[in-house]
């Protein structure tokens, strides 16, 4: 394996609340697979600290003020999404203006799979494209107004959430960091308690 190939077995990139961003470089596969192995997706943000470590130095990093984390590499963790949802991809703004533009109806049949979209807008200033792929099974997808409310409950309430990036393996994403998502089409129904209205183009 040359060089070029084990720099390219992982690549770290923290990006925190004031839009700066540190990366980091796994030379080592087998390390790299260790990383990743001990990585549980829904708790990576609850320790008070993530500590990255060489040679030549080791950093610190405090989780509150970690708004993501791209884990950019060809090794694809088996990490399980929400109970409901198949996949989870980042995606372009272009893609996601594009596929808005569609307007793809909710629900769709029973049984089936539909696509939605979520924009994610962090507090650093960034905003984040998401494709989901949600299973329509009334046997396990949240479809009632209540369980959309405690899936939203569950989810901002986690210590973590991924998906798949644009290119190649995974970000995870700290909820604590979450300024606003907006979730499209919206449900057949809204959850209890939230407020009735449409979202203004100006």
């Amino acid at each position: 394996m040359t060089m070029n190939e084990e720099v390219a077995s992982l690549e770290i990139r923290v990006h925190l609340c004031d839009a700066t961003v540190e990366t980091y470089l796994v030379e080592d596969r087998q390390e790299a697979l260790r990383i990743i192995e001990h990585i549980n997706p829904g708790k990576v943000f609850e320790p008070h600290l993530v500590v990255i470590g060489s040679k030549h130095s080791l950093t610190a990093l405090q989780t509150d003020h970690i708004t993501r984390m791209e884990l950019i590499t060809d090794i694809v963790p088996s990490w399980p999404f929400h109970h409901n949802v198949r996949a989870i991809r980042e995606v372009s703004h272009g893609i996601f203006t594009a596929c808005l533009e569609e307007h793809i109806k909710f629900p769709v049949p029973l049984g089936g799979v539909y696509q939605g979209f979520s924009e994610i807008h962090l507090t650093s200033g960034e905003t984040l494209y998401m494709l989901l792929d949600v299973n329509a099974d009334p046997a396990i997808a949240p479809l009632t107004s209540l369980d959309q409310h405690v899936f939203l409950q569950q989810m901002f309430n986690s210590y973590g959430m991924h998906a798949r990036r644009h290119d190649k393996g995974v970000v995870l994403i700290n909820p604590a960091h979450i300024a606003r998502m907006s979730m499209h089409p919206g449900p057949s129904s809204i959850p209890p308690g939230a407020w009735h209205a449409k979202k203004s183009s100006g």
